[in-house]
């Protein structure tokens, strides 16, 4: 019976640790499959698609009339749009408008349109003087319809602003779920410990002071330290070319697409799920160590292990076997 659950606790150790090894690449290759699935466009044909667009955005900030015609405005527009009625409120008004457009990365998407991240430097001159001149870089997701062999309009354009990735309201109740199950967690692995405290206290190597607390606890301590994981920020592939980007929040209250971006929700989410499994794979690793020692000590408190049967055979001289019988 010990035998057989030793397996099963062996194969589920093997299995919740390639479940983890496999979340941990999941990220990094998922996107890399798919990027090469669906090919690039031509990217001479995009970016001239964005540099007219561009410049009707640019024109927007300073002729009320100008747009690109799109119904309903794309958000880019209803951002430029919100700015400069501020500015005016305040009696100040943009001037003068120039931007450079550098493309990131451009990719078909499954419906064929085309998605791109791109970085916009746009230098603007406020007011009646020249002095006044303000450079920012500002980065765009941007949707383009059409073909390599007709060229790309844009269809949609979204300002990525720092308030969409940072900043959104405190998800208390999900983290405290998250922090609860990991307590469950260590709470179990303390219960494991005071089930088989009987064998613990018995293991022929240990010493006086070895208790199921402390045994426990250590395991205990190796949960808290999967959850601490949890409270770190998830870090995912900046798409604008800056290599890594944190989400600025911890995992455990990043887990709501309504308040964070797709990939740091995504990440996030993986990051939890791989750290609640590492923490029940700690749990069944106590359970393995405790079914090892509950076999070690069984075999050492089996009658006549230690000393030989005074009714067995022992061998005689050359090689005959002599039966020694007991007593006088």
């Amino acid at each position: 019976m010990t035998l057989s659950r030793t397996r099963v606790v062996d194969t589920l150790i093997v299995l919740l640790t390639v479940a983890v090894v496999g979340l941990s690449i999941l990220p990094w290759l998922v996107p890399r499959v798919q990027e090469s699935m669906r090919g690039h466009p031509d990217s001479g044909r995009v970016l001239a698609a964005m540099k007219a667009h561009q410049a009707v955005i640019d024109a927007e900030r300073t002729d009320a009339e100008a747009s690109t015609g799109a119904s309903p405005p794309m958000r880019a527009e209803e951002t430029i749009r919100g700015e400069r009625d501020q500015l005016a409120q305040m009696g100040i008004r943009w001037r003068d408008v120039k931007s450079e457009v550098r493309l990131v990365k451009a990719v078909f998407q499954h419906d064929g349109t085309v998605r791109v991240t791109a970085k916009v430097t746009t230098s603007m001159i406020y007011g009646d003087s020249s002095d006044v001149v303000t450079t920012e870089v500002i980065p765009h997701v941007l949707t383009l319809a059409g073909s390599d062999g007709a060229g790309y309009k844009v269809v949609q354009d979204v300002i990525i602003e720092p308030e969409l990735t940072g900043g959104p309201p405190d998800r208390v109740h999900i983290a405290q779920a998250v922090t609860a199950v990991f307590g469950a967690i260590a709470l179990a692995a303390m219960a494991l410990s005071w089930w088989k405290r009987d064998r613990i206290l018995r293991m022929p190597l240990a010493p006086r002071t070895f208790s199921w607390f402390r045994f426990g606890g250590e395991f205990a301590l190796a949960i808290g330290l999967a959850w601490l994981f949890t409270v770190d920020n998830a870090e995912v592939e900046d798409e604008f070319g800056a290599g890594s980007a944190l989400c600025m929040r911890e995992r455990f209250s990043t887990l709501e697409f309504r308040y964070f971006s797709h990939d740091c929700v995504v990440q996030s989410r993986i990051d939890v799920v791989a750290a609640l499994l590492t923490a029940i794979a700690i749990v069944l690793i106590e359970y393995r160590i405790l079914l090892s020692l509950e076999a070690r000590t069984d075999r050492v408190s089996l009658p006549g292990a230690s000393q030989n049967d005074d009714s067995g055979a022992t061998p005689g001289r050359g090689g005959a076997t002599v039966r020694q019988k007991a007593g006088c």
